[in-house]
């Protein structure tokens, strides 16, 4: 009976770690020390809570870049910008991501809930890829779900605004590399054949041509006479060329403008309040 009982004490131990851990529930983490979300104002339900960092995971993933979101009632005596660049660099978000990070802030005042304010901040890796009108139209996108207090909608929607922002970067990005080399043969090769066709056309028109064995009927009977010049028009050309657009101007992205952190960091961004 012993025994069966010393066999036993493992298996309490394991329900007891496993109950503690159902009863208290970790914090929401993911990337970086702090998690793509930190909801220190209590802005989100659970359930918005497990939807939202799903929604996170899967935009960051896609675009190795931390698309986090944090929230707080309590700026700790700073400006929201200072506050938004501190936690970045202190939580150490973008630090494994090729492409950097790009923070939500929503910030709800404590003690007066009149007193709100919204703020995009990316690092200096994200900043390549996230203009300034790119930071403003996200706030945009938002502000109307944030002042109705639909802060898990606006939270939804600034994953989806990043997602798309990156997509339009890259392609602008992509186009302004150039024309791939097996472009370039693939047009040669193709003008060639071109050339071809038109060339055996235009010559399948010279009906007159006929071959000769002498200039024997060239040879007038009085003798050649160059004292008479004529000029005879036998048909017109015209060549049209495609003058080029500046691709790589027209495909160019612009990085938004940045600051200096108190870390000595670089970082870009908007916000306002609402």
């Amino acid at each position: 009976m012993r025994k069966l009982y010393l066999r036993l004490i493992p298996v309490l131990l394991l329900l007891v770690a496993m109950t503690a851990g159902i009863i208290f529930k970790a914090p929401v983490r993911a990337a970086g020390s702090d998690g793509l979300l930190t909801d220190g104002a209590d802005l989100f339900s659970d359930k918005e809570e497990t939807g939202l960092l799903k929604k996170l995971e899967k935009v960051s993933d896609s675009r190795d870049c931390d698309i986090a979101v944090i929230t707080t009632g309590d700026l700790a005596g700073k400006d929201a910008q200072n506050y938004v660049d501190d936690e970045i660099d202190s939580s150490g978000l973008g630090s494994d991501r090729e492409r950097g990070t790009v923070v939500l802030l929503v910030f709800v005042d404590q003690n007066d809930e009149s007193n709100r304010e919204v703020r995009v901040a990316t690092d200096q890796k994200a900043n390549e890829f996230f203009s300034d009108e790119d930071n403003e139209r996200i706030i945009n996108d938002i502000i109307g779900d944030l002042s109705s207090g639909s802060y898990a909608d606006a939270a939804m929607t600034y994953a989806d605004s990043c997602d798309s922002v990156f997509g339009d970067s890259l392609d602008k990005k992509s186009g302004s590399r150039g024309v791939a080399p097996g472009w370039i043969f693939g047009d040669l090769g193709i003008g060639a054949v071109l050339a071809l066709i038109l060339g055996s056309f235009q010559k399948s028109k010279l009906k007159t041509a006929r071959r000769k064995s002498s200039a024997a009927d060239y040879k007038a009977d009085g003798g050649i006479d160059f004292s008479v010049n004529k000029d005879t028009f036998l048909k017109k050309r015209v060549e049209r060329k495609k003058i080029e657009k500046d691709e790589k101007k027209e495909s160019s992205h612009e990085a938004g403008t940045t600051h200096t952190t108190s870390s000595g960091k670089k970082h870009g961004g908007a916000g306002r309040k609402f």
